[in-house]
């Protein structure tokens, strides 16, 4: 998956694509389900329907396939994209013989997010503890607000961190694999 080529599997006809694109009311449960979540965190539903769709296929889609897949325009499908792209959690591939780009989910999309979420959680600690020094040891309140902050963060990271390496080896055991 990573070197940007993609070949059908044993059970994926390449020519299945094109013909049967709709989505399973179930499938667009979800889909829809994880665009409103992530309006709720400020970013745009439409990326988040995209991620969506994304975490549930393993075929490259094009943008032609995303857009009548949710009901979109390309444009909108192009610029969300895009920023999938940049965060890791879309991985463009190429089919032989095909010009067009086409896209799927990052490996361990869901533990992907998790990790920028984890990044997050990192910035928002190093502002922390930058500014803890500079709080007057008479505000106590403050100091121990961030203080509670500073540890929280700290505890947070070290158990994602225990989760990720026993996710990977429950993946193992459970799936026989370790990073798709």
């Amino acid at each position: 998956m990573g070197d940007g080529a993609w070949s059908p599997g044993p059970n994926e006809a390449e020519d299945e694509q094109s013909d049967s694109l709709e989505l399973s009311a179930g499938v667009s449960q979800f889909v829809e389900g994880i665009g409103m979540l992530m309006e709720k965190y400020g970013l745009p539903r439409i990326g988040g329907r995209i991620m969506g769709l994304l975490m549930l296929d393993n075929k490259p889609l094009s943008l032609d396939d995303i857009s009548k897949l949710l009901g979109v325009s390309r444009a909108s499908v192009s610029t969300n994209l895009r920023m999938s792209e940049i965060s890791g959690l879309a991985v463009r591939v190429a089919k032989p013989g095909d010009r067009r780009d086409y896209y799927i989910g990052a490996e361990n999309i869901w533990l992907r997010t998790m990790e920028a979420n984890n990044r997050d959680v990192s910035l928002m600690l190093e502002v922390a503890r930058k500014a803890m020094p500079n709080i007057p040891k008479e505000e106590i309140v403050a100091r121990t607000r961030l203080q509670e902050l500073i540890d929280f963060y700290e505890f947070f990271r070290e158990r994602l961190d225990q989760i990720t390496e026993e996710w990977q080896a429950y993946k193992v055991k459970m799936y026989g694999q370790g990073n798709s």
